[in-house]
């Protein structure tokens, strides 16, 4: 008689194998081509909704809007400064040197270089060298009066801008890392479409003879998940019945997936403060109240990144007497107002209603 044994596991696991699951370890989310052009295609319109926000006026040589917001978007906020050896003033990520004020605001920073290497996922950037060794500039948090002013202010300021109001700590998650579980839902949506118009009854499984037969079949859900997203309609599972649903044998209609990625993608926008039509895009005609209701506090949001880069531009003045300003994109908000013009002077006609 044999002696009961434990078997070492993470052993087994090395070799490519979960017992658990009965099959290879990394068995997961396969890729969809489809959804992962669609991520790409999402990530650069998301992009150029957030850095054509704002209008920068009357910036120095070297920088313009263009690559302030683009900075802002991908690090949430960075330092402006003079560079005396180059003669120019500058906008970059930095990294923290000195200690924190009462306020839990940094003190001293130098600056880094701005992109080299993979982005993280989470926008934590870690352990980023300096860009030049030795380089310390102290954050200007308030306006110094003219009397106030020295030359130390002029070589050593650094002025910190946020993208928006930082929570509780110091670190501000970059809008790129924030938007991309978002974009990632988006892009589900039109393959999940794809797969409803191929088959209306959902997806199937294929009933096999044995366990030994079910190759490379793990979780349901993630077996369910990477069906619909690469148009895959027949799964192998064990059964007795010659098909069996794993979806409840419903599937929605190519208008229900594309509502979907419109009510978030309302969402999306909402985040950066852009008016659109809400999370419940209504089939009917609303009244400007219940949009207003509807699409959340969009001017608030828009406000909020205004007034970070209005004080931070205050500051930068009141050192360097440079005369920058922001302003939000008005040519944005006359698109956006045209669009919803249309669609309320669309909603009317359907109503019987007539605009003057």
């Amino acid at each position: 008689m044999g002696h009961p044994i434990l078997p070492n596991l993470s052993l087994i696991e090395q070799t490519g194998y979960n017992p658990l699951l009965r099959g290879p370890a990394k068995l997961g989310i396969i890729t969809s081509p489809l959804k992962e052009n669609i991520v790409k295609q999402l990530r650069i319109n998301d992009e150029q909704c957030a850095i054509n926000r704002y209008v920068w006026r009357n910036l120095p040589k070297g920088l313009n809007t263009q690559l302030m917001e683009r900075i802002l978007y991908y690090r949430g906020r960075a330092a402006f400064f003079y560079n005396e050896d180059a003669d120019l003033f500058m906008f970059l990520p930095y990294a923290l040197i000195g200690g924190l004020d009462v306020y839990g605001r940094y003190q001293k920073i130098t600056p880094v270089q701005m992109g080299g290497g993979q982005l993280p996922t989470d926008g934590n950037f870690k352990e980023e060298k300096p860009w030049i060794s030795g380089l310390e500039l102290m954050i200007q948090y308030d306006m110094i009066l003219p009397e106030d002013l020295t030359l130390e202010h002029l070589k050593k300021s650094a002025v910190i801008i946020n993208d928006y109001t930082p929570q509780y700590s110091q670190v501000i998650i970059p809008r790129y890392a924030l938007q991309g579980p978002l974009l990632d839902c988006m892009a589900e949506c039109i393959p999940f479409m794809q797969t409803a118009l191929l088959k209306n009854t959902g997806i199937s499984g294929m009933r096999v003879q044995s366990e030994d037969e079910e190759s490379n079949v793990g979780a349901a859900a993630a077996q369910m998940h990477n069906a619909a997203l690469n148009h895959q309609p027949w799964q192998a599972v064990v059964g007795s019945v010659e098909f069996q649903e794993l979806t409840g044998g419903a599937s929605g209609k190519a208008e229900e997936y594309l509502l979907a990625m419109q009510g978030i993608d309302n969402f999306r926008l909402g985040l950066y403060g852009i008016e659109n039509n809400g999370i419940f895009d209504k089939k009917a005609h609303m009244l400007e109240a219940e949009q207003a209701i509807n699409g959340g506090p969009t001017k608030l949001v828009l406000q909020d990144g205004l007034e970070q880069r209005q004080h931070a531009a205050d500051i930068i003045n009141s050192i360097w007497g440079l005369g920058i300003y922001p302003e939000i994109n008005m040519a944005m908000e006359e698109a956006l107002s045209g669009m919803m013009f249309e669609d309320e002077e669309e909603g009317a006609e359907d109503n019987g209603e007539y605009m003057d």
